[in-house]
């Protein structure tokens, strides 16, 4: 399975039947999040083995290996810092967990068995093509819409949307296209029949392929998006849009 690694314990104490946790806060967590740690995990062990994958804040892939969950109960400080503890965001949380888990020998993780990172995608789009402009990439789906009959425009450009959606009269949605940045989502049956367009008006764009528009199956690490694409404006909180499992309607909905 796939881990990512949202909390690195560092020390602990009791405090009303409950622990009370502290350490480094590497992913941005919630009250609905549901968190795993390893039973028989030795922690030394995953510094030497997955060091490089710490450092990256990159997904684990581990296997045969036992495992609890960990359900928050409260955040009691969060993205603060505080003296006596290492540089960086930190955190207490209030959890509930086994008697007999020794903290300080684990890391609480997130599963991300079955989604792919955004944030990926759209850095490599962004270092393939920029629009210049607005009138650029209107220009650019005026192209588009022309070069074929059955294609139709969704965009308000009054209303400042961050996407366009191109819908087909009979298939339906085929693809969204960022307004700054060239990412191109496209169903991958409509290359079938969108012919030209596709080969000349996307050949200088970055074309993701995806199976619908529908299915949950993305995950996204804002922390970095807002770091290295601040062309692409999330803007939906956890409660609206869960950032670990989304569909690209809802990613439209999210940045748009």
């Amino acid at each position: 399975m796939l881990l990512k690694i949202v909390f690195d314990v560092s020390e602990h104490w009791q405090n009303e039947s409950c622990q009370l946790l502290d350490g480094r806060l590497l992913e941005d967590i919630s009250l609905s999040d549901q968190l795993i740690y390893m039973k028989g995990f030795d922690r030394e062990y995953v510094l030497k083995e997955f060091h490089q994958n710490l450092e990256d804040d990159k997904p684990l892939y581990i296997d045969n290996i036992s495992y609890e969950t960990v359900h928050l109960r409260k955040i009691i400080a969060y993205r603060k810092n505080f003296d006596y503890l290492c540089a960086g965001m930190t955190a207490r949380l209030f959890c509930e967990l086994s008697e007999n888990m020794p903290l300080k020998d684990y890391f609480l993780f997130k599963m991300v068995t079955d989604t792919k990172d955004i944030t990926e995608v759209f850095i490599r789009a962004k270092n393939k093509y920029v629009f210049t402009d607005k009138a650029h990439f209107i220009q650019r789906m005026d192209q588009i819409i022309a070069s074929h009959s059955g294609l139709i425009l969704d965009y308000d450009d009054g209303a400042g949307e961050n996407w366009a959606v191109i819908v087909h009269k009979n298939k339906g949605k085929v693809c969204m296209i960022h307004t700054k940045i060239g990412i191109v989502f496209l169903k991958k049956d409509s290359d079938l029949f969108l012919g030209k367009v596709f080969d000349d008006l996307f050949d200088d764009l970055y074309v993701e392929l995806a199976e619908d528009f529908s299915t949950e199956q993305w995950h996204i690490d804002l922390a970095r998006l807002i770091q290295e694409v601040p062309e692409i404006d999330w803007h939906s909180n956890e409660n609206t849009v869960n950032r670990n499992r989304f569909s690209l309607d809802d990613l439209y909905f999210a940045t748009v």
